[in-house]
């Protein structure tokens, strides 16, 4: 969900850009959004979102895309929900990142996407983890309607020699309740001790940019925009590395301190994390 478009900045700044100009107010939009979801450490889109942390001896949790719309699940600890099983002779290995299961034989990678529509659930999984050649997995009693995406974020687990190998990968275990809620700041129903891995899965934020962010972000824009003018142009660009994206400028100052100009606006949406 953009938090404006080049049309909006267009009628705020009264201009009407060719195409090129369009290309390069879109990377200034998107720089706006990169910057004021990393200022307010959090997004703005409608999702559901996997919040997985480690406790801190307390009972406060902060989930950080607000508005919360409905939790689904809470659950804290670790334990075996599922065995991978490979049954091959070569060098193996099983990876999980970026809400993605990698099954990888030699130099040859097999990936599961843990946000399919059809990986409903670990058994799911399984079924999926059987279709590739030389895999097989079973899910561990009573968890097989768990769903998926509450396996650890980052497992890695080498095979390095010609016989079989089996992995367990472990996820949420004992289950937790919210009995508290205040924008986003839930309590649950114990301590959750330090260290402790929890996961809440909820459905949160906004179908819509409220009309107050839309505009900031329209201004921000077009003050770039402006700047970019008034020092002859400059190029702007997008990179990306893993889960990490930014666009990098040329221009004569920084777009931070574009938003160190809004950033009073922008406390409101801000989210700080215990």
């Amino acid at each position: 969900m953009p938090l404006t478009t080049t049309t909006r900045v267009e009628l705020y700044l009264g201009i009407d850009l060719d195409s090129s100009q369009e290309t390069e107010m879109a990377l200034i939009i998107e720089s706006v959004q990169l910057l004021i979801e990393s200022y307010c450490n959090r997004k703005f889109d409608n999702d559901i979102y996997y919040h997985q942390r480690l406790g801190a001896g307390e009972r406060e949790i902060i989930l950080p895309n607000i508005p919360i719309n409905e939790v689904k699940w809470m659950a804290m600890g670790t334990d075996v929900l599922l065995s991978i099983t490979y049954g091959g002779t070569k060098a193996a290995s099983i990876e999980i990142e970026d809400q993605e299961l990698r099954l990888s034989e030699n130099l040859t990678t097999t990936t599961i996407d843990l946000e399919d529509s059809l990986i409903t659930d670990i058994d799911s999984l399984v079924t999926a983890i059987g279709l590739v050649a030389n895999w097989s997995a079973t899910a561990a009693s009573g968890y097989g309607s768990y769903p998926a995406l509450v396996l650890n974020p980052i497992v890695r687990c080498p095979v390095d020699d010609d016989s079989n190998y089996e992995i367990d990968l472990s996820g949420s275990a004992s289950w937790l309740k919210a009995y508290r809620e205040v924008e986003g700041l839930y309590v649950s129903d114990r301590l959750i001790p330090a260290g402790m891995p929890y996961t809440v899965i909820y459905d949160g934020g906004y179908t819509t940019a409220p009309a107050d962010l839309s505009q900031l972000a329209t201004e921000m824009a077009a003050a770039i925009w402006r700047y970019n003018v008034q020092h002859g142009g400059g190029v702007l660009k997008r990179e990306d590395i893993g889960d990490y994206s930014w666009v990098l400028s040329d221009m004569v100052g920084k777009t931070g301190g574009i938003l160190f100009s809004y950033k009073d606006r922008l406390d409101q949406y801000a989210r700080l994390e215990l």
